[in-house]
């Protein structure tokens, strides 16, 4: 009968490691590692949203540097360069003549249809009248 309630013996080494300073320990440590893993998480996102704003102004500046680089190829020529001047200065050859069309601001845009007379029109365009 002493057979069944023999209990067994702690070794030391294992009453150290189960000992409650250990693991509030062990604990801290767990603690302080998710803490770190965090931070290095924001920080990953933080670094992923810069990376995409800096990939978008790239994009816009090689954008940019191949407007200009056409724009330069456009200079390059005769008709190019002429054309250009002719658009950003208004000049003309000797014996030509330049029409410019400026709208009149008095003029006035007539008022849209009301809901009325819109719906009457609608009614004579279906019947012909």
């Amino acid at each position: 009968m002493g057979q069944f309630f023999q209990t067994r013996k702690e070794s030391r080494g294992a009453r150290i490691v189960y000992s409650w300073p250990i693991i509030v320990l062990l604990f801290l440590v767990v603690g302080y590692a998710g803490q770190y893993a965090f931070y290095a998480y924001q920080n990953y996102r933080e670094v992923e949203r810069e990376y995409r704003i800096l990939e978008s102004k790239e994009n816009e500046i090689s954008s940019r540097i191949a407007d200009i680089e056409g724009n330069m190829a456009l200079l390059e020529s005769d008709a190019g360069r002429e054309r250009v001047i002719r658009e950003r200065f208004d000049v003309q050859k000797e014996g030509e003549s330049v029409v410019i069309f400026i709208k009149d601001g008095n003029e006035k845009e007539p008022p849209p249809p009301s809901a009325f007379q819109s719906f009457a029109s609608f009614l004579k365009n279906l019947f012909g009248l």
